[in-house]
Formats: structure tokens, C-alpha cells, sequence
């Protein structure tokens, strides 16, 4: 199997969604990595972990990536009217 690149529906941005491997949350992870990253590809397959502070200090071996919603120009929009779906969905 392999990832699957996929694009953001609001900023058209290539990304990927992965668990993550703490709490089996879905999240859009950007495509392409980033030098200073907060996330790497977990340890099975289809999942993300954030490092803690001390991690991302002496982590070097992985490629790292960022969550899609902190770069996402849209994601105060895109936020917004997710909890007008949900309020509107649990009346």
C-alpha cells in the first residue's frame, strides 16, 4: 500500500491524511515536508506522531512534516463552518 496525496478542498494544496498514532484522529498532514516539522510518519503504517519538545531536539532521521490546518491559509474559515455543521447538525 501506499499514501495517498490528495488536496485540501479550500486551498488546493497537496496533502495526505493519516492517523494519529496517540489518538486515532484522522489529520490532513502537508505533502511535502518541512525542515522544522513538528510530525513524522509513526511507526505503523498510516500514522503520524508529534513530537514533544525534547523529540523534535535530537530528531534527525525522519523527514518531518507540518499539520496542513497551521499552514492552510483558509483554516479559520474552513473551522467556522465546521462548527456551524456541527450545531446545526445536533439540533
Amino acid at each position: 500500500m501506499t499514501l495517498e496525496r490528495t488536496h485540501c478542498r479550500w486551498c488546493g494544496r497537496d496533502i495526505m491524511w493519516l492517523d494519529n498514532d496517540r489518538t486515532g484522529k484522522k489529520g490532513p498532514i502537508d505533502w511535502a515536508p518541512t525542515p522544522d516539522g513538528p510530525i513524522v510518519m509513526g511507526e505503523h503504517p498510516f500514522t503520524y506522531h508529534v513530537l514533544t519538545r525534547a523529540e523534535a531536539a535530537v530528531e534527525t532521521r525522519h523527514a518531518r512534516f507540518t499539520n496542513h490546518w497551521m499552514t492552510c491559509e483558509k483554516a479559520n474559515e474552513v473551522k467556522r463552518d465546521l462548527r456551524s455543521l456541527r450545531k446545526a447538525y445536533k439540533r
